[in-house]
């Protein structure tokens, strides 16, 4: 499978971060996907509030995604309500990819795909 979006090729090669947020609990739903905006159509289907696709970051390599979902889920533990839904403001996502994330990120987007 394979989609142009934003300019990049998305295969099942590479992967993005997502973050999804319930607007009647307005808890998160960080995850992967390499097409994030096809994802929250399968999520929804499954659940009766509306879910809205926050952000995704990427794309990068699929094992890049997977070490900085778990990242995330690690640092998110707390708030953890159940499989990959949080109980947190979506904006931590972006602060902890903008701050204590960078290991991963320095250089990822500079990668030719």
């Amino acid at each position: 499978m394979s989609r142009e979006f934003y300019g990049y090729q998305c295969t099942s090669k590479f992967a993005y971060v997502y973050v999804i947020v319930d607007a009647v609990s307005k808890c998160i739903k960080v995850g992967i996907s390499s097409t994030p905006w096809s994802r929250i159509q399968t999520l929804q289907s499954g659940n009766p509030a509306p879910l809205h696709l926050w952000a995704f970051f990427g794309p990068w390599f699929r094992d890049k995604a997977l070490s900085i979902e778990s990242s995330l889920h690690k640092s998110m533990s707390k708030k953890h309500l159940r499989g990959e839904w949080y109980s947190i403001n979506p904006s931590f996502v972006w602060n902890f990819l903008g701050t204590e994330s960078l290991r991963y990120l320095k250089g990822v987007s500079d990668e030719s795909y």
